[in-house]
């Protein structure tokens, strides 16, 4: 009973290879950064927890973070939500105020 049913992921194998491509990389010392984005209800959680399902938490780190699509900095806003969720907020904050404001 402790097995919980799980529906194929269909459509997205290209964009699930990449994204685990980016992590084998991150792992062997290249610092990665991926961001899934996309109009509502195209599977970008689903995708998401693909990922985070297939990884060893032990050695992987899969955060996911959203962000309002009418914010000016909207892929900033949904890095600051993962680290947020990763993080104290205390040290979000810091680390967030030693950035630079510009992005642009």
């Amino acid at each position: 009973m402790g097995t919980a049913l799980r529906s194929q992921l269909v459509g997205r194998v290209t964009e699930l290879d990449a994204a685990r491509e980016a992590l084998a990389s991150a792992r062997s010392g290249q610092g990665k950064l991926v961001f899934v984005h996309g109009e509502a209800g195209i599977g970008k959680t689903r995708l998401c927890q693909e990922l985070r399902a297939t990884q060893d938490p032990r050695r992987t780190q899969v955060l996911a973070g959203r962000a309002d699509p009418g914010d000016a900095a909207t892929m900033f806003s949904a890095l600051a939500d993962s680290l947020r969720a990763a993080l104290r907020p205390a040290e979000v904050a810091a680390r967030l105020h030693r950035c630079p404001r510009s992005f642009g």
